[in-house]
C-alpha cells in the first residue's frame, strides 16, 4: 500500500513539535510493515534535514497566498496512482482544504489527525478566527475526510461540534519504540513518583491542573515526588 502523510514540517523526530514526532514513527512503522511511505512537508526552508529515516520525505514550498498551491506539490498530487491513501496531519493549515479539494476531484479518499487541534483547550487563543476559519475552509474538509482521528474521547465530541457528520474515530496516540529504558525507581524509595514528559505548555497540556493536584496531594500529607520533563514555552528557566 502506498501512504502519503502531509504536514506542515520535516517530520525531525527529536523536535518539540509533537506532531513532527508523530509522523516520523508513524511513517517508520508504516515503512517496516512494507508499505510504500512517503512524508511531504509544507515548508518555507527547502534543506533536506539529515536524521535518519526509512521512507521517502519530499519538501514542498508554500505561496505566499498560503491557500493556494505551489506548481510542485500540484505535480505531485498529478501523479500520484489512484488507491493511495492520503493522512493529513494537524490543523488550521491554510493549504490542507485546498490540497483536499485536488484529492477528491481525482477520487482519493484522505483522512485527517488534528492533533487535538480542535479540542476546546485550543480555542482559548484567537477563538474567533479559528471558528471563523473552520467554517470557511475547514468545515466541509473535515466532513469529506473518509475519517478524523480523535486522540481522547472527549475530542470527538468536540469534532462532532464543530463539523457535524464528519466520520470521527477515537484512536490514541501509540508510543515510539524505545531506544534505551530509563533506571526504574528503586523499589525501596519509599514514595511514588508521578511524571510528565513532554512539551511543557500549562494550560494545553494540562499541566496547570497536575500541579495544582499535586499540591494538594502534597498538603494532605502526600510524600511523592513530581517530575516535569522537557521545554517549552512555560519552562521556568
Amino acid at each position: 500500500m502506498r501512504i502519503v502523510h502531509i504536514l506542515q514540517g520535516k517530520a525531525y523526530p527529536d523536535s518539540l513539535n509533537g506532531v513532527n514526532k508523530v509522523v516520523h514513527w508513524m511513517a517508520t512503522s508504516q515503512a517496516r510493515l512494507g508499505h510504500d511511505v512517503e512524508v511531504w512537508g509544507l515548508i518555507a526552508s527547502m534543506t533536506l534535514p539529515q536524521h535518519h529515516r526509512e521512507y521517502k520525505l519530499k519538501l514542498f514550498p508554500v505561496s505566499g497566498l498560503r491557500v493556494t498551491l505551489e506548481h510542485e506539490i500540484k505535480e505531485a498530487i498529478g501523479l500520484l496512482e489512484l488507491g493511495t491513501w492520503v493522512h493529513f496531519h494537524c490543523a488550521y493549515t491554510p493549504e490542507f482544504p485546498t490540497i483536499a479539494q485536488l484529492l477528491k476531484r481525482r477520487g482519493f479518499a484522505y483522512g485527517i489527525t488534528p492533533h487535538g487541534l480542535y479540542a476546546s483547550a485550543g480555542f482559548k487563543k484567537c477563538a474567533w478566527k479559528k471558528r471563523l476559519w473552520i467554517a470557511v475552509r475547514e468545515g466541509s474538509y473535515l466532513r469529506n475526510a473518509a475519517w478524523v482521528q480523535a486522540i481522547g474521547a472527549s475530542e470527538v465530541q468536540e469534532i462532532l461540534k464543530i463539523a457535524p457528520g464528519a466520520r470521527v474515530v477515537l484512536i490514541p496516540n501509540c508510543q515510539q519504540p524505545l531506544k534505551a529504558r530509563a533506571s526504574a525507581v528503586p523499589a525501596d524509595a519509599g514514595r511514588p513518583l508521578f511524571g510528565f514528559c513532554g512539551r511543557l505548555a500549562a494550560h494545553h497540556k494540562g499541566l496547570d491542573y497536575l500541579i495544582e493536584g499535586f499540591a494538594a496531594y502534597k498538603a494532605k500529607g502526600g510524600t511523592g515526588e513530581l517530575w516535569l520533563i522537557g521545554d517549552g514555552q512555560d519552562r521556568i528557566r
